[in-house]
């Protein structure tokens, strides 16, 4: 689903041994109330929540209106198994917090804690530090469009790295210039590099971005022309490179 649009359908049900999660409103989840780490890197906004059943001092609960993909987590949204760790993530954690240039590749130890936990009680993990925060979130809804000679145009929707509470979609753009990188890819799975493009462009709230991949240009990369292109876009910063990958298949 879209990750600026609430999923009213899709539910999910989780054990919690530790903490009682309950309902709030659809503006507190925009604000980052019942926000939670599930998986490997989802975050996941739940407004309405519904105890279900206790098992050996387990708590099943079902969770529904989701926001996904919070914060540029979109990537995982399709990466998800059964029996993944579920975190509630306290609301000042998912708030912007700076760091020193200086730590990016930096290795760091982290545990989570309950409260009143006792950190030796706890595993650590070993997590690198990337410098996400500096990196523009990927492009999303990403479409494509033949004309009669199949000279195919991708579009799509940038978003601001700016972080501001409470704010769901696409914000006023903040760049000065705006860079985008596409690949396209022979596989959507193998990924072999066939061609790539790329735009500089002012930011704009009205004006969509888009690129053309020529007819030409799909027979000289051995594609047929017509047929469904396997594409990946990133958005570039000059602090922190190209973002996430995004990709569609148009």
């Amino acid at each position: 689903g879209d990750v600026y649009k609430r999923q009213r359908v899709t539910t999910f049900d989780a054990w919690f041994y530790n903490g009682e999660p309950v309902s709030v409103t659809e503006e507190e989840v925009l604000d980052g109330a019942n926000w939670f780490a599930v998986g490997v890197g989802e975050i996941i906004g739940a407004a309405n929540v519904v105890f279900q059943e206790l098992d050996g001092g387990w708590r099943r609960y079902t969770f529904s209106t989701l926001l996904r993909g919070r914060r540029a987590t979109e990537l995982w949204m399709k990466l998800h198994v059964a029996n993944e760790t579920i975190v509630l993530l306290d609301e000042e954690l998912v708030r912007h917090r700076s760091k020193a240039a200086n730590t990016i590749g930096r290795i760091v130890d982290l545990a989570v804690i309950p409260k009143d936990g006792r950190p030796a009680d706890f595993r650590r993990q070993a997590f690198k530090m990337l410098g996400n925060s500096l990196r523009c979130p990927p492009p999303y809804n990403i479409q494509g469009k033949r004309d009669a000679s199949n000279n195919l145009t991708v579009s799509w929707t940038w978003r601001t790295r700016y972080i501001e509470t409470g704010v769901p979609g696409p914000a006023t753009p903040n760049n000065s210039r705006l860079q985008f990188d596409m690949e396209i890819v022979d596989d959507h799975d193998n990924r072999v590099v066939l061609r790539s493009k790329g735009l500089s462009t002012s930011p704009s709230t009205t004006v969509g971005y888009s690129l053309t991949y020529t007819a030409a240009e799909q027979t000289a990369d051995g594609l047929t022309p017509g047929n469904p292109v396997s594409v990946i876009l990133y958005d570039l910063s000059t602090a922190a490179g190209r973002s996430l990958p995004a990709d569609a298949v148009v």
